[in-house]
């Protein structure tokens, strides 16, 4: 899945409440996967939204293996989501919150190295993701304006043969999209 250079994602309805989104080749209309937010035990229903946690999983289409999982830690202050791989090894994770005070949301690999910054607002119908040193590594761009929900992410040439990279700034629009909802 993570070996196209763009990808379209695609909000679908689920009926119980919970977030999916089909995950597309925006050249072909392919499915190449599926985000789908995972059911929490019925007794966090009863909690505050910010101590639920969330917990968002990547998967292949049409076979299911898992590519990677998202996890929104739960606690009295939120804080920036976590990604791992298919075999639970911690990749990367994100500084601060999409829409809180301090306006920054980074992009971290898990050796506490900065990978992107979002340039522009993330909350705009088309931002960048880019090194800090400038280089842009994804564009990405609402598809048909915002009442269609649907997302287009065009990743760098230079991230051809890196997909450790390409699962954090997918992860990362996943991210930014959730905190919309």
């Amino acid at each position: 899945m993570l070996d196209f250079p763009r990808y379209r994602l695609q909000p679908r309805a689920t009926g119980l409440g919970l977030v999916s989104w089909g995950i597309l080749r925006p050249d072909t209309g392919a499915q190449v996967g599926i985000a789908a937010e995972c059911r929490l035990p019925e007794w966090r229903r009863f909690l505050p939204r910010s101590w639920r946690g969330r917990q968002l999983e990547v998967r292949e289409f049409p076979e299911p293996a898992l590519v990677f999982r998202i996890v929104w830690p739960f606690g009295l202050r939120p804080s920036g989501a976590r990604v791992f791989d298919a075999l639970d090894e911690r990749v990367g994770y994100f500084s601060g919150v999409p829409g809180d005070a301090s306006g920054r949301f980074e992009i971290y690999l898990s050796r506490l190295v900065r990978l992107a910054v979002v340039s522009g607002s993330c909350f705009d119908a088309e931002f960048q993701f880019t090194t800090p040193k400038g280089q842009a590594l994804a564009q990405v761009s609402r598809s048909d304006g915002p009442a269609n929900g649907e997302w287009l992410i065009a990743m760098d040439d230079c991230l051809e043969h890196e997909p450790i990279i390409k699962m954090l700034l997918l992860a990362a629009v996943l991210v930014l999209t959730c905190s919309k909802l």
